[in-house]
């Protein structure tokens, strides 16, 4: 990593006093420890002529630790902290009787603690005296660093650090992250971490599936599926995170469906009337009248007509459902021409063309439902079709569990007593949950059960043994 490019803050290099050139010295082994370190530290930078190098000490920790800047109350967590960055030349001498000049920058640690840490790489060297001696010197720093988070949390940091140091330990975790591998929930492919996302509840799956499965939800108005993808998972997106994956015309219509739904929930807001408006449009509790923020209508909440005053009843020409069906099926003469008289003759009998047109296209739909084995959810009324698996079945649109033979909402705490209990609310679809399965479909699933997985929400679905009905 280039850390700099995290930071806004630049250290100045060290240059230290030129030494001979060429270095007469420069003995094998001196050059071959250079060589070994590199091996170790791809990073390490280093000039054979000089014999002077520069090598970035990360320091990053599997458990995040608190820090706080300056004297604020607000702590942050990190797990990585900007680099000690290393600077040493070998003296002619190096290394029986003279050491490597060392010289310590850092961003986060205090002249006392560098200067401390500078002594303690002397008296390394002292202990060594070998061609060693700059991997323990880099091992001892390394150690040293850890040695800070030891200490008393949260750390603390000056004031003017908190930029740095926090942004710093994003852009290594976006590194870190890039170099990981991962499963795709979506396509079940594995994936590096460079082309995936991670959700705010730690999910990962691949940016592309992710904005293709957002991007649908939102084109098709399913906006409650917008959330954490992992099954039993439903944890929200962040507005960011959700942005920078669909992007801003995505998102934008998502906001706009999101404050639509809200408006709908609330029992004072009304639809605009207008053709080719639709707004909805927010009314204050107890009034009738209501005015369109978009095309600036003004009209009454009750009959749907411009605003026509208080002093004035809403003069409704469209007759309700209800008084259709009356008509159709209990009024006598007399009352048949009252209400032909109230509504107009032709208005009723277009109504009643309408509804017998809608009762009559209602029926075909459910004839046709039928024929091809297609139920719909007794919640929402969303048409499902089971495509395999036993007769209980969950709705994908409001997760509604029910029985796909008789369609019965069944329990969430017990949902098998709908086919277990003989005596019970199941009537006839008692002992029919693996109905219409087949032989190879059962065998599969008695499989997956011996090596511990379970396709079923309740543990003990493959108790449930298929019964004849009498």
């Amino acid at each position: 990593m280039i850390w700099s490019d995290c930071l806004n803050f630049k250290l100045s290099f060290h240059v230290f006093p030129a030494l001979p050139t060429p270095l007469a010295f420069r003995p094998f082994a001196t050059m071959e420890e250079l060589e070994t370190l590199a091996a170790i530290y791809p990073e390490l930078e280093y000039d054979t002529d000089t014999l002077s190098g520069s090598l970035e000490i990360t320091a990053s920790f599997e458990e995040p630790v608190k820090v706080v800047f300056g004297d604020a109350d607000t702590q942050h967590e990190i797990r990585n902290l900007p680099p000690v960055l290393l600077f040493f030349a070998l003296p002619e001498g190096y290394p029986e009787t003279k050491p490597p000049q060392f010289d310590l920058q850092s961003l986060w640690m205090t002249d006392g603690q560098i200067a401390k840490l500078t002594t303690d790489l002397i008296h390394q060297w002292e202990q060594v005296k070998d061609e060693s001696t700059l991997f323990a010197c880099v091992d001892l720093i390394k150690e040293q660093v850890e040695t800070v988070f030891g200490e008393a949390q949260p750390l603390k940091f000056a004031a003017n650090l908190k930029s740095n140091v926090l942004n710093y330990d994003v852009c290594a975790d976006k590194e870190h992250f890039a170099t990981m591998t991962f499963t795709c929930s979506i396509c079940q492919e594995t994936r590096k971490g460079a082309v995936c996302t991670q959700l705010a509840c730690a999910h990962v799956s691949c940016t592309a599936c992710l904005a293709d499965y957002y991007s649908t939800c939102i084109t098709q108005g399913y906006i409650e599926m917008v959330h954490c993808v992992e099954v039993e998972c439903k944890d929200p997106l962040s507005p960011e995170q959700l942005s920078d994956i669909v992007g801003k015309e995505s998102y934008e219509r998502y906001q706009k469906l999101v404050h639509k739904r809200r408006l709908e929930k609330d029992p004072n807001s009304v639809t605009c009337p207008r053709t080719n408006c639709d707004t909805l449009v927010y009314r204050k509790p107890g009034e009738y009248m209501a005015r369109c923020s978009r095309c600036k209508y003004a009209f009454c909440v009750n009959c749907r007509k411009a605003w026509h005053g208080t002093y004035r009843g809403c003069v409704i020409h469209v007759p309700p459902d209800s008084l259709i069906k009356h008509y159709i099926d209990e009024a006598d003469e007399d009352e048949k021409k009252d209400i032909e008289f109230t509504w107009g003759k032709a208005n009723i009998e277009t109504h009643v063309r309408r509804l017998e047109h809608m009762e009559e296209d209602e029926k075909l739909f459910k004839d046709a439902m039928k024929e091809a084995n297609i139920i719909a959810c007794p919640q929402c009324n969303v048409p499902i079709e089971k495509a395999d698996g036993c007769n209980k079945i969950k709705c994908a649109h409001c997760l509604a569990a029910f029985c796909y033979l008789c369609g019965t909402s069944v329990s969430s705490e017990d949902p098998y007593a709908h086919w277990r209990d003989k005596d019970g609310d199941g009537g006839d679809c008692y002992g029919r949950l693996f109905e219409g399965i087949t032989e190879e479909e059962l065998e599969r699933r008695a499989q997956l059960a011996m090596v511990g997985i379970v396709e079923e929400d309740d543990e003990n679905w493959q108790a449930y043994e298929y019964v004849e009905p009498e």
